[in-house]
C-alpha cells in the first residue's frame, strides 16, 4: 500500500515545484539543483547532498543518461554502493557484502569515495510532485525510471522490510529487500528529518 511522504517522514513537508536548467530555480529564487561541470553529478543547494545524475546502471555520455539502468535487490545496491569510484560498472552480482539491517534513519553504509544509498528522508527530497511518470526533475535527472528506488531506512515498526521511493508518483513504501528496484546513489552529511 502507498504511503505518503508525510507519514512516511512523521510531518514533514518537502519543496516541489522545481523547474529546469543548469541551476534551477526554486519557487523561493534560490538555486535548488546545481549540475557538475562535466554533467555527471547534481548537487542540491537546499541540502548541500551530491547524487550521481544517472541511475545506477546508466552514464553521463555529455548530452544525457545514456544505458539501461540496473535493477537490484537489497544487498545488490548496497554492493553497488559500496563499489562505486567514479562511473565504473561492475557486475551487480560480484562479492556481496553481508549487511546488518540498520535501524530506520541510521547512518547508511559508504565506501571511500563516499557514495552510499540515501536514506528514505533523502531520496523523498528530490522527488518533484508537481511532475509525474517521473516525480523528479527530468532536466537535473534525465532518464530517471519511473519506478521504485531503494533507499538505505528500514521501516521501524517492520524492520524485515525496506522504504523505497516511487518516481512514477512521488510515494514511499516498504518492501522486503529480496524484491529489485532502481538505485541512485549520493553522497554528503547523511540527512534526517528532525
Amino acid at each position: 500500500m502507498y504511503k505518503s511522504f508525510f507519514k512516511v517522514l512523521g510531518g514533514v513537508a518537502l519543496a516541489g515545484g522545481l523547474s529546469c536548467g543548469s541551476a534551477l530555480a526554486m519557487g523561493s529564487g534560490l538555486s535548488a539543483f546545481v549540475v557538475s561541470g562535466d554533467g555527471q553529478e547534481v548537487t542540491d543547494a537546499r541540502t548541500g547532498l551530491v547524487w550521481r545524475r544517472c541511475a545506477e546502471g546508466a552514464r553521463w555520455d555529455g548530452n544525457n543518461c545514456s544505458g539501461v539502468p540496473g535493477t537490484y535487490n537489497y544487498n545488490d545496491a548496497l554492493a553497488r554502493a559500496s563499489r562505486a569510484i567514479g562511473y565504473d560498472d561492475p557486475a551487480p552480482n560480484a562479492s556481496l557484502p553481508s549487511t546488518e539491517k540498520s535501524a530506520a534513519g541510521s547512518k547508511p553504509p559508504a565506501n571511500s569515495s563516499g557514495w552510499r544509498l540515501p536514506t528514505v528522508y533523502e531520496l523523498s527530497s528530490i522527488t518533484d510532485r508537481s511532475r509525474s511518470n517521473p516525480t523528479i526533475d527530468g532536466a537535473a535527472f534525465p532518464g530517471t525510471p519511473a519506478s521504485w528506488h531503494w533507499s538505505a531506512t528500514f521501516d521501524a515498526t517492520n524492520p524485515s522490510y525496506v522504504w523505497i521511493i516511487s518516481f512514477y508518483n512521488g510515494y514511499a513504501s516498504n518492501i522486503g529487500p529480496y524484491n529489485k528496484g532502481y538505485v541512485r546513489l549520493v553522497r554528503g552529511a547523511v540527512l534526517n528529518p528532525g
